[in-house]
């Protein structure tokens, strides 16, 4: 497992850093990629200290996008990717592999092809922020975070236990939380980046409630095609965010939501208040935690399969 000494002595190897995390981000690999890569440009000011990757992040004046590298730059630094253990999710993959050292931050269970370097993975963590949180608190000793890094750190938290409010949520979370809220931070303007929506976003939300399936008691899911997204000015990706609409509908324990992407695959994203749904993701090359997983790749034809599957699982938990 890595220690914060051999973090050290890795961050002081090198003058070239570069941060990763996987593909279509959401703010728990934002948050985490840009509180080390904040974090230790404000401690190494003299390194190179970079943000990988290809997409660009949901609001660049909260989270910026990131940064430009090439081969040549890459082959002399320490790589860092947070938030994923399957490098097929990663973005930036045929850079970060060039790297002449590697790091891994990671809350979720491994997947082939998994990353296996340098690792601090903890499979019961709220997210990867979490983790990252509790380790930089160690690397600097105690002492308050600079106040962006914390920033992105909490956004990251808040994230992924939806406001401190799924079981992975503990004392340890809070106690993070805290520390991160002694650098100053703004919550309120925290929580309204990460939760806040666009009006044509909450218009397709109320539309994807319309449209959703919930004939079977304790699920509900939906399969989307571009129409069902486009007209409200949505990508892929953030039509897939409404998966959360359901979770707040008592009685429902098990809901997903399976997106058409520009190439004519489909992505998932399962969620589940008991039901163990990370099996159902595997199966199709994806992965995740036991209550939240997701799929990168699949046919309608397997979307429908992955949904009669879950329906076997409701029914008989």
């Amino acid at each position: 497992m890595l220690t914060v000494e051999k973090f050290r002595e890795l961050v002081e190897k090198y003058d070239r850093i570069a941060v990763f995390r996987h593909t279509n981000p959401d703010y728990d690999a934002l948050g985490s990629q840009y509180g080390i890569v904040r974090f230790l440009r404000n401690r190494y000011p003299k390194k190179d200290v970079r943000a990988g990757g290809e997409e660009n992040s949901i609001d660049a004046t909260f989270i910026e996008n990131p940064d430009p590298m090439d081969e040549e730059w890459i082959k002399t630094a320490l790589a860092i990717v947070v938030d994923t253990s399957n490098l097929n999710r990663l973005d930036g993959r045929e850079l970060w592999l060039k790297a002449e050292e590697h790091v891994l931050f990671d809350h979720h269970h491994e997947t082939e092809p998994p990353i296996d370097y340098n690792n601090l993975v903890e499979v019961d963590a709220s997210s990867c922020a979490e983790i990252l949180g509790q380790f930089l608190r160690e690397y600097n000793e105690g002492k308050i975070l600079p106040k962006d890094a914390a920033e992105a750190l909490y956004a990251g938290i808040i994230s992924d236990s939806i406001r401190f409010s799924i079981n992975t949520t503990t004392a340890e979370t809070l106690r993070t939380a805290a520390y991160l809220l002694d650098s100053g931070l703004n919550v309120n303007r925290i929580n309204n980046k990460v939760f806040s929506v666009s009006m044509n976003a909450f218009r397709f939300a109320n539309h994807l409630r319309t449209i959703a399936h919930y004939e079977t008691p304790g699920m509900a899911w939906a399969i989307l095609d571009q129409k069902d997204f486009r007209p409200f000015g949505l990508t892929a990706r953030g039509a897939k965010t409404k998966v959360s609409i359901f979770g707040e509908i008592r009685g429902i324990q098990t809901w997903a939501v399976f997106v058409e992407e520009d190439d004519g695959t489909y992505s998932a994203s399962l969620r589940s208040h008991s039901v163990v749904i990370r099996d159902i993701a595997e199966r199709y090359k994806g992965g995740g935690h036991d209550s939240a997983a997701g799929i990168p790749s699949m046919t309608r034809e397997e979307c429908e399969e992955a949904v009669q599957s879950l329906i076997e699982k409701v029914k008989n938990a």
